[in-house]
C-alpha cells in the first residue's frame, strides 16, 4: 500500500503489518522480523535461554578502581549457584 506521503506500508493476511515507515519522509522503516508465539523468524530469547546456569556454576567479578567511600579498592567477588528453581 502506498501512502499519501509516498511511503510504503506492507500488510499480510496472516501476520498483519510487515513493514511501515519510521517517520514522514524518512529512509528508515519498522519491519517485522519474527513472531514469538509462532516461533517464526527472529524471536525474543526466553529467560532460561539467557540465564541457563546449573547448580555448581561459579562466577567471579573483579572489583577495582576508585570507589567511594573506599578509594583504590580492589578485590574479587565469587558467587556459586547453589539452587535452581523455575
Amino acid at each position: 500500500m502506498v501512502l499519501s506521503t509516498n511511503d510504503t506500508l506492507i500488510l499480510s493476511k496472516e501476520f498483519g503489518i510487515i513493514r511501515f515507515p519510521f517517520a514522514y519522509n524518512s529512509p528508515y522503516f519498522y519491519q517485522l522480523v519474527g513472531i514469538n508465539d509462532l516461533h517464526l523468524g527472529t524471536t525474543v530469547p526466553m529467560f532460561e535461554d539467557i540465564f541457563n546456569f546449573e547448580v555448581g556454576d561459579m562466577f567471579e567479578y573483579e572489583n577495582m578502581g576508585d570507589m567511594v567511600p573506599y578509594p583504590h579498592f580492589e578485590g574479587i567477588s565469587k558467587y556459586e549457584i547453589v539452587g535452581k528453581d523455575f
